[in-house]
């Protein structure tokens, strides 16, 4: 199982050196890998790790200097993989289908850095530009859930507040619905009425009014 070593002018079992091979098919001589491999096997050209900022082509064994579509090249491996290793990156077709990092406020991105398809809390992305944004432009709102501008905020006991950034905001606890601010009530839930004026849910109807079951109002 010995190989010559000319490096060290010995028989040994392994090459002294990471970039030379054993060469069953030159008289057993450790030779030194293709330029191109850092580290080799079998033949000089079988690359096991790529050298010179290359890219492994697992496929090939080969070392290229962009990764052949499907696959993108990973600068933490030096190999060429079908997805990025990590979300905050992106397959960039315009830099030899190398894996970039997105802008530091995309959570995620496609197409080019600061393509956002996600954002990192407290931005919120606006579909429409593609860029995150501290505050979505009217008519949008800011939606904490999803961390996206939308046209209504998701849940009927939260209200657009255009005075905090516009970002949808819950209505305070004793209101089922709201308007304009937490406390400004447009429905109440039981057992509790929405009194007229000022908007707020009450559990006793001021005196003059009574409290209608069917619509949780004082009439």
């Amino acid at each position: 199982p010995y190989w010559s070593d000319n490096r060290t002018r010995q028989c040994v079992l392994t090459c002294s050196s990471n970039s030379d091979f054993g060469d069953v098919l030159n008289n057993r001589i450790c030779s030194p890998c293709n330029k191109n491999c850092k580290t080799c096997s079998g033949t000089a050209v079988k690359c096991l790790e790529c050298s010179r900022n290359l890219f492994l082509n697992r496929l090939e064994n080969t070392c290229v200097e962009e990764c052949p579509p499907p696959y993108w090249g990973n600068n933490g491996t030096k190999t060429c993989d079908l997805f990025c290793a990590s979300s905050s990156q992106f397959g960039d077709q315009t830099n030899k289908r190398i894996c970039t990092e997105c802008n530091s406020e995309c959570k995620t991105c496609n197409i080019s850095a600061s393509s956002c398809t996600s954002c990192v809390s407290p931005l919120y992305l606006n579909f429409e530009s593609k860029v995150c944004v501290d505050k979505c432009p009217s008519p949008l709102w800011g939606r904490n859930e999803t961390r996206v501008c939308e046209e209504t905020c998701g849940s009927s006991n939260q209200f657009g507040d255009s005075t905090n950034k516009r970002i949808c905001t819950y209505c305070n606890i004793n209101c089922l619905t709201c308007e304009g601010n937490a406390t400004h009530c447009t429905s109440c839930s039981s057992p509790a009425f929405l009194r007229v004026w000022p908007s707020q849910c009450v559990l006793e109807c001021p005196s003059n009014f009574v409290g209608k079951n069917e619509t949780r109002t004082c009439e």
